[in-house]
């Protein structure tokens, strides 16, 4: 298996509150708010990565998480 350096490919950096993440399908004239129909992957300060549409990534009991420590995968609330 070959593996690439740091400077190849698409790099996304923590912001100063360690939290970071990419918006599909968000307003493109506006750099806050959340769209309904809007899907966002984010990495919050813990180190957990999820994955939701519209405001449901704010919320506990929606979407899909991984654990920072990449062994809980939890669905809508549930621990798969």
């Amino acid at each position: 298996m070959r593996h690439c350096n740091y400077n190849q490919g698409l790099r996304i950096a923590r912001s100063t509150n360690n939290y970071c993440g990419i918006y599909l399908a968000c307003n493109p004239n506006s750099s806050t708010g959340t769209l309904s129909d809007q899907w966002n992957i984010c990495v919050f300060e813990a180190g957990e990565i999820k994955i939701g549409l519209g405001a449901q990534v704010m919320q506990n009991n929606k979407g899909l998480m991984i654990s920072a420590d990449g062994n809980t995968l939890t669905f809508n609330g549930r621990v798969l």
